[in-house]
């Protein structure tokens, strides 16, 4: 039944309980895509999908995708910043797998990270301002106190945001 949104949407659903293959995801997910292109959320599993697979470039696309069809849809935006943040992961994990005599090659990572961390902080704020979700919105600003502190030493900017959001995060 490849029109029908409600099997399809359980197929993906259980597909992604039992974490099958991705590629038989995706490919359902395009089945579900045609059935109902104007669902953001399709996307924005699409986008985790590739998350979760590293595939960094076709998950922005996807979380992209689903902000065409809703520029309000926040976890779209959640999304985009959640894959900064699995970059940023994965920078680490390559800073703490160095030898002690590569300092130059950390440095270059720690760059790297700040920059990561620096492009998480646009779609977390887009996801706090267009959420309608409690939830969302506290687990969005908790990420913006978390990264403008890491990011506190940069340019005063960024403690000033921190003590935005750190305040944000007392608040709620």
């Amino acid at each position: 039944y490849p029109d029908n949104a409600a099997i399809l949407t359980n197929l993906i659903n259980l597909y992604l309980q039992t974490k099958e293959d991705p590629a038989k995801i995706v490919e359902l997910l395009d089945e579900a895509k045609k059935a109902m292109p104007d669902n953001p959320s399709l996307y924005y599993v699409e986008g985790n999908i590739f998350t979760g697979i590293k595939d960094y470039d076709k998950a922005i696309a996807a979380y992209d995708k689903g902000l065409e069809v809703d520029p309000n849809y926040d976890m779209a935006y959640y999304g985009k910043a959640n894959v900064a943040l699995k970059k940023g992961e994965d920078i680490v994990e390559q800073m703490n797998a160095l030898d002690v005599k590569e300092w130059k090659k950390y440095d270059e990572l720690a760059a790297q990270l700040t920059e990561v961390y620096i492009s998480a902080l646009e779609p977390f704020e887009k996801a706090y301002e267009v959420s309608q979700i409690p939830e969302v919105k506290a687990a969005a600003a908790d990420y913006l106190k978390r990264i403008n502190f890491q990011l506190r030493n940069v340019d005063p900017k960024y403690q000033a945001a921190y003590e935005k959001w750190n305040a944000v995060v007392a608040a709620e």
